[in-house]
């Protein structure tokens, strides 16, 4: 055979190869095209009916949250009615809002769906109806006793609409099982579905692997390769992170040992110079030789009062920073706090010639709450107050019954209101800043660390309680806080 024979021999089957390698490249694609169509299609339908399944699941999961929520409201009621103990209400208080988030997920959950409206529709007048109930028989239990509340209770109002919402949640639930049976049966056959598809698959894929076999043993190397450089810079950086949680540790310990340090070292002379300023100024141990030197030391115990004040704050705050502040937490009366503050505000508010006054006819007789943080956001709130009022204004502190049904966890409102200069939106966004000074005449006349403010609403936030800051210039300031 000649050489060009063999030539063309070659060429032929170099040729036949290509055509052999084009055209099995060419079917698997067309093969894969059609799989990933298929799969898609089966994909979407499963994704439905999962999709279908979970939000059925999480309406019988909300369903059955309220209901629980319910019923433990009102064993906290129950336990309260009997022993009268308001410990007994914290399962009440803990469910209050559990009814609210799982009626609001139902809401939710059936919105745009038309099945079981109804019945829907219907739950959250039985609900309101019921949690009036049990505040209403609370209530009662406290003002009138026990007598009275179960009275209240064998009337059988509570029970029927328990009874009644127990069956309205149990036929929901019972519709979303047949809901969550059908669409349970919709994935077993979209899964079926996709296991025919993936056999056929397997088929296609095997061509494909066998083609593509080399590269992809090149992009595995690659991608090994890329791999151990990103373990590798993932442990350093691990390793630096370490580090420096480690410095920020010992940085936020030497910190806290500085501060209890300068704490004592301050504190201890000051309080000396404090005492001894107070004795010269009252003339204890008699006449002082030049009458000038009295008002010498009524400035130095002032001056002293404000200094340790302002370390207080610096402490106080950066205790709450650190997540260190604890509160301990106690019945008490709030009258009787706020009529103390009211005591220890009154010179200042005398010398300053503000009027003071304290509204507490309806405050609640007792309330959960740390006594010495409560009276520190008192006294914050009013000194801050009569600092800023002109003389001849007046300050007003208002307690008051939150109303049974407001539909809050909040028992009190404390109510701060100055008839003084105020502040625009910009000016109390800086007051409640750390260390931020509002820039104006009263401002520069009574300097402080600029921590009172935002000391007095973390002390509140810690209380679980809100706070709000309604101000305008020359319409006074108002701080409502609710606990």
């Amino acid at each position: 055979m000649s050489d060009d024979r063999v030539a063309e021999d070659e060429d032929l089957k170099t040729s036949e190869r290509r055509w052999t390698f084009r055209s099995t490249v060419a079917v698997a694609a067309i093969l894969a095209l059609a799989i990933c169509s298929a799969f898609a299609i089966a994909g979407t339908r499963m994704a439905d009916a999962f999709d279908r399944v979970r939000e059925t699941r999480a309406v019988i999961a909300a369903a059955d949250g309220l209901l629980t929520a319910l019923t433990d409201a009102e064993t906290g009621q129950r336990g309260f009615l009997l022993t009268g103990d308001e410990a007994y209400l914290a399962p009440y208080y803990s469910a209050r809002p559990l009814v609210d988030r799982h009626l609001d997920e139902l809401d939710r959950l059936f919105s745009g769906i038309n099945r079981q409206r109804a019945l829907l529709d219907r739950l959250p007048g039985l609900v309101f109806r019921k949690m009036t109930e049990l505040e209403e028989t609370i209530i009662l239990r406290r003002v009138g006793g026990l007598a009275a509340a179960v009275d209240q209770v064998r009337e059988g109002q509570g029970a029927a609409s328990m009874d009644e919402i127990r069956s309205l949640l149990i036929d929901l639930r019972n519709g979303e099982q047949q809901e969550l049976d059908t669409h349970t049966a919709d994935v077993l056959t979209s899964f079926r579905a996709g296991g025919l598809l993936a056999g056929i698959s397997v088929l296609g894929l095997i061509i494909l692997t066998f083609v593509y076999l080399r590269a992809q043993e090149q992009a595995q190397r690659r991608q090994l390769a890329l791999t151990d450089g990103l373990k590798a810079a993932k442990a350093d950086l691990e390793r630096r992170v370490e580090e420096r949680t480690a410095e920020l540790a010992r940085a936020n310990t030497i910190l806290s040992r500085f501060l209890a340090n300068v704490s004592h070292e301050l504190r201890t002379p000051l309080n000396a110079i404090i005492g001894y300023a107070d004795a010269i100024a009252s003339r204890i141990l008699g006449p002082v030789g030049h009458e000038r030197y009295v008002d010498f030391a009524r400035n130095i115990t002032f001056s002293g009062r404000h200094l340790l004040d302002m370390i207080n704050h610096i402490l106080d705050f950066s205790k709450v920073e650190a997540g260190g502040l604890e509160l301990e937490l106690e019945a008490l009366d709030p009258v009787s706090v706020a009529e103390g503050c009211i005591d220890m505000i009154r010179p200042m508010a005398d010398e300053a010639r503000v009027e003071l006054v304290l509204d507490a006819g309806d405050a609640p007789q007792r309330i959960i709450a740390d006594p010495l943080r409560l009276r520190q956001i008192l006294l914050n709130l009013l000194s801050n107050a009569v600092k800023f009022t002109p003389e001849g204004g007046q300050v007003r502190l208002e307690l008051a019954a939150v109303p049974v049904d407001a539909g809050t966890p909040w028992l009190i409102r404390i109510r701060v209101r100055d008839d003084g200069i105020g502040m625009t939106p910009d000016q109390v966004q800086i007051a409640l800043t750390p260390f931020g000074q509002v820039d104006n005449a009263m401002g520069r006349r009574h300097a402080g660390t600029g921590l009172g403010l935002p000391l007095t609403r973390h002390l509140v936030e810690l209380h679980g309680g809100r706070f709000q800051i309604d101000s305008a210039p020359g319409a006074g300031t108002t701080v409502d806080i609710a606990l």
